[in-house]
């Protein structure tokens, strides 16, 4: 309600006719749609999660901090860990996996992501979706066997940070397939986000929504933002994403009232049902 509903007004805004924005609107608004799907998706997994543990039942953990990625294999070990076991067990598995030749493991890969794409919907901006998250992952097993083969390091700050940079941006552009409407609407968003077909200015207000504009909306952007670190430091701290009260009175009134704040301050409101209900 905080986050992800609170940065879909832009996203939807932006979205919907990408050109009248400016390149680096679109920018802003293929990266607040990362944040958006996973805040979105993670939040009412661990609510799945945690209804389903009152009732004695305890489910698999759904995400595991992918943005935090440094390949895009890595990547798709922490995000949607349901449908990629799923995937894993019931097609990539019984196709070989990886116990046979090079090239057709590179095919049972593509494969299995392309197949991935359709499973999300029967568009061409799905299919093509997952096509490029096959593209990716080939890419990475191609230069993942060379640099063993020619005993390249991988590792080290500066290599985890250009394997991070690397892994996010092909994620973010591969999400605007999966967020545009049609294929016209993804090709539309891609030109007007190249700067030089860009003819309109940089736009504070967006939409319905001050989100990027002055006083509270550029305070409650700040807020919202400055709820990733805390989330993520949960996450990380809490296994499996439940945060147990440790009984100190103070502490626990703190954290509770602190969280009812965020949600009446800066919380949408409006009907909205969850991105993934549509799959």
């Amino acid at each position: 309600m905080v986050i992800a509903d609170r940065l879909s007004e832009y996203v939807n805004a932006v979205y919907s006719v990408p050109g009248e924005y400016h390149w680096l609107n679109l920018v802003i608004a293929t990266i607040f749609f990362a944040i958006q799907i996973y805040c979105d998706f993670s939040g009412y997994s661990d609510m799945a999660i945690g209804a389903a543990r009152v009732m004695g039942y305890h489910l698999m953990i759904n995400f595991r901090r992918p943005y935090f990625a440094t390949n895009i294999q890595d990547f798709w070990a922490r995000w949607h860990i349901s449908l990629s076991t799923w995937f894993r067990d019931y097609l990539y598995i019984p196709l070989g996996g990886n116990r046979v030749h090079f090239k057709r493991f590179l095919f049972n890969v593509f494969l299995v992501f392309v197949i991935s794409g359709f499973w999300h919907g029967a568009a061409w901006t799905f299919i093509i979706w997952g096509a490029l998250h096959a593209f990716f992952n080939l890419c990475y097993n191609i230069w993942n066997k060379y640099a063993k083969q020619r005993q390249i390091a991988r590792e080290g700050f500066l290599w985890n940070a250009g394997g991070w940079l690397v892994t996010m941006s092909c994620v973010c552009l591969a999400w605007v397939f999966f967020r545009a409407v049609s294929f016209q609407n993804a090709k539309e968003i891609f030109y007007h986000m190249l700067p030089f077909n860009s003819s309109v200015p940089f736009k504070m207000a967006v939409g319905n929504t001050d989100i990027f504009g002055q006083g509270f909306g550029l305070f409650s952007l700040l807020i919202i933002l400055g709820c990733l670190p805390f989330m993520f430091y949960i996450e990380k701290r809490h296994e499996p994403l439940l945060l147990e009260f440790n009984g100190k009175f103070w502490k626990d009134v703190g954290f509770l009232s602190l969280t009812v704040f965020l949600v009446i301050s800066f919380g949408v409101f409006v009907k909205q049902s969850f991105i993934y209900f549509q799959f």
